[in-house]
């Protein structure tokens, strides 16, 4: 099975990070590797902007595999401040 390379942006640490996913892998198998890599862990749903459209959509089934999610190449998934527990939100 082709791996296909997509791309999560942390807007905690401005980080960018290159992720490898294969088709049979889970939405919820990719929160946990970015939740590793991160090291903290993830409270909202993960949303990804595909390549080729504006708006960004939320991965709701954490079971559907990136083949039935249709992510490809290029996809990016972006973790917001408020999107981690043990993040702190700033309210001026």
């Amino acid at each position: 099975m082709e791996a296909k390379n997509i791309c999560v942006k942390n807007l905690i640490d401005s980080n960018i990070i290159d992720l490898e996913v294969f088709p049979n892998e889970t939405i919820r198998d990719i929160k946990k590797k970015i939740e590793n890599i991160i090291g903290r862990k993830l409270v909202n749903k993960l949303m990804i902007k595909h390549k080729q459209k504006r708006n960004q959509t939320s991965l709701n089934d954490e079971s559907q595999t990136v083949k039935d999610a249709r992510i490809k190449n290029g996809d990016v998934i972006t973790i917001g401040k408020s999107d981690v527990y043990g993040g702190k939100i700033l309210i001026l």
